[in-house]
């Protein structure tokens, strides 16, 4: 609901389900599909797309507007057929890539990292880009699942997000979703496999097989043509302090993030697993 909510400045909740509803019936993700209609918003918004390009009455706040270019957009008709291929495409499109709130083409955010480095971390580096689970740092921190870290600090926002994305990475393969991680831990885990497979692993070697498969999927994006150089975030998050709330005045810090986490990974400097960190997964 929030891609269709506050990422559009649309505060009418029947717009807003409508808009969810509509989005389902035609087939369509609804972060994807929510995030393009952002994106087009704020092109328009700051004079980067003209009226004849993008639909007259979209805007930031019209629910009406938003629901007609929603179904254009499953239609790939008018404003819709620029918004088809997606936020990150639509942006690059009209020279202002900065406009896309995402991660390597995906978006996911479904809050602003800056009032949370850890989301801004786990979504920078995430095998997948932006994707909706990075946002779950955000819903552990909300109910104190942090296990005691100090999240202000480098060390401990890399330990939170290598062990969620390590747990995430393992509760997968063994077909669980890892919204999961909100109500049971590892222990729970490996409880329930071990009554569904007859055997236990044990909750260290449950970690490890998600460090290995973590490390495996980085280690294959680089040899398709990942950058590791690409572990970032839009600018906006980076460099435009956060301009009111309780997180007034922050950024996120990610590049003193980035060192942390890739030294705890055991990666090099340039976000690579090493030979010795692979060799030592048997990978």
């Amino acid at each position: 609901m929030v891609f269709f909510g506050s990422a559009c400045g649309v505060s009418n909740i029947e717009h807003i389900l409508e808009a969810v509803c509509l989005a389902l019936k035609l087939g369509l993700d609804t972060f994807a599909a929510g995030s393009a209609l952002a994106t087009a918003m704020e092109l328009k918004d700051k004079g980067f797309a003209a009226e004849k390009d993008l639909d007259q009455k979209l805007a930031f706040g019209n629910g009406k507007s938003m629901l007609n270019v929603l179904q254009q957009l499953a239609q790939k008709k008018a404003t819709g057929a620029l918004l088809a291929d997606g936020g990150a495409q639509l942006a690059a499109r009209f020279g202002h890539p900065e406009c896309f709130m995402g991660v390597r083409s995906m978006e996911a955010f479904i809050a602003d990292p800056r009032g949370i480095n850890a989301l801004g971390l786990y979504g920078a580096t995430s095998n997948n880009g932006a994707e909706y689970f990075s946002s779950m740092s955000l819903a552990m921190v909300a109910y104190n699942l942090t296990q005691g870290l100090d999240l202000s600090k480098p060390a401990s926002r890399s330990a939170f997000v290598k062990r969620l994305q390590d747990t995430a990475a393992f509760s997968e393969s063994l077909g669980l979703c890892p919204l999961i991680l909100l109500g049971i831990g590892v222990d729970d885990i490996d409880a329930m496999a071990a009554a569904t497979l007859g055997t236990g692993f044990g909750p260290d070697k449950l970690m490890q097989a998600g460090e290995r498969i973590w490390n495996a999927e980085r280690s294959y994006h680089l040899k398709s043509g990942w950058q590791a150089g690409d572990d970032r975030l839009p600018g906006r998050f980076v460099d435009e302090p956060m301009p009111e709330g309780p997180a007034k005045g922050q950024v996120c810090r990610l590049d003193e993030d980035l060192s942390s986490y890739y030294s705890l990974r055991k990666w090099d400097a340039k976000g690579v697993p090493t030979q010795n960190l692979l060799a030592e997964l048997e990978l």
